[in-house]
């Protein structure tokens, strides 16, 4: 659910390197209202089988998601993200 009527930021696909990309995809879900990573999931999920993309192949892991918002582009080695 959107909690602000303004423009949402900048796409993420001109920023610069990897910690531009994380900033965008910050700021767009901040944006969005923080929706949980697991909702990211779902609609990701439903984005993926709109295009066509095999029920076994749509869903990308939680832990996928949760690494694309780590700013320092490291991945999650603990179980930190299961509190989500």
């Amino acid at each position: 659910m959107l909690t602000d009527v303004a423009s949402p930021p900048a796409p993420p696909v001109d920023a610069d390197g990897l910690d531009g990309v994380t900033a965008r995809l910050v700021e767009l879900r901040e944006w969005a209202g923080q929706p949980s990573y697991r909702t990211l999931v779902v609609r990701v999920r439903e984005l993926r089988a709109d295009r066509g993309v095999p029920a076994s192949e749509a869903s990308p892991g939680r832990v996928t998601i949760y690494d694309c918002f780590r700013p320092d582009g490291s991945v999650s080695t603990s179980s930190s993200w299961r509190t989500w």
